[in-house]
């Protein structure tokens, strides 16, 4: 897609990558510094990390520590021999990313989600939704957790999903200092066949070797059962239109219907907080 780029490591693999590649993406070769990566990342808003076999060469780190540290992480696969990890980018505008969502719920009773932060726009399908989340434990962990994050829709099936580590497997729960803050960026991938509509964004916690979820009490002390429940999100799909309203301002996506749908309002102590998305048709006389 238009903003996509591939980088690939090590770079032994790129002659026989770019011989069968008839793709559209940029294709780039790791950098040597964190800056030269900064610029690399700077026009994308998505990128594949495509890791090679080890006896092609060795894998450079730089890239996948930056990704995993600025970039949010959305999935991970194989293909032909190659590993390929996702990850969604922000302008660098948009960095460094602040708590402006406060939670409180705490997971097993020393793992606390302080709060989160996740833009209100109207997302697309094929969009990465980055959703950062804001940890800190209380106490030394026994183990290393993974983190789910979960898309929802109104008949409750999960449509997108995420699932590893936190910040991409960089900083397992076992290395947390009790009082520690903790920054782990995610990215929810948007199916393109998603249809338009409004869906709930669900995150817990589950140790990996046994699939079992850690139970999850609210800041006023409710029984969440496994997962909490985050922000609403709205996606417009084509022919479709969005206006985030922040009381004074108007955000529109593409109108090529004259449908209307309000996607959120903006809270001086929450930050953008998502609401009902209400649609309408534009009288032709407006």
């Amino acid at each position: 897609e238009a903003g996509d780029a591939i980088l690939l490591t090590p770079p032994e693999i790129a002659a026989p990558f770019t011989s069968h590649y008839t793709g559209t993406a940029a294709i780039y070769l790791p950098p040597a510094a964190g800056d030269e990566m900064a610029a690399l990342a700077e026009p994308h808003s998505r990128l594949f990390l495509a890791i090679g076999d080890a006896k092609a060469g060795q894998a450079q780190g730089l890239a996948r520590d930056w990704l995993n540290a600025n970039g949010f992480y959305a999935d991970h696969k194989w293909v032909e021999g190659l590993e390929l990890l996702t990850y969604g980018l922000l302008p660098a505008p948009s960095l460094p990313i602040t708590q402006t969502t406060n939670s409180g719920a705490v997971w097993d009773d020393r793992i606390e989600l302080t709060g989160y932060d996740l833009p209100v726009k109207a997302w697309q399908p094929g969009d990465i939704v980055p959703l950062t989340l804001f940890w800190q434990a209380s106490q030394a962990l026994p183990a290393d957790y993974s983190v789910f994050v979960h898309l929802v829709g109104p008949d409750g099936q999960i449509v997108a999903q995420t699932d590893s580590g936190p910040a991409g497997g960089s900083r397992p729960t076992g290395s947390w200092q009790p009082g520690e803050a903790i920054v782990d960026r995610h990215g929810l991938s948007l199916p393109a066949e998603i249809a338009s509509g409004e869906y709930q964004i669900r995150v817990g916690l589950y140790l990996p070797s046994t699939g079992g979820r850690l139970p999850v009490v609210g800041p006023a002390g409710k029984q969440l059962g496994d997962s909490m429940a985050l922000s609403r999100l709205t996606v417009c799909g084509e022919g479709a239109a969005c206006v985030a309203f922040t009381g004074d301002s108007l955000t529109r996506g593409d109108n090529s219907t004259g449908s209307i749908g309000f996607a959120g309002f903006l809270s001086q102590e929450l930050g953008w907080q998502p609401v009902r998305c209400v649609w309408f048709h534009i009288s032709e006389a407006i």
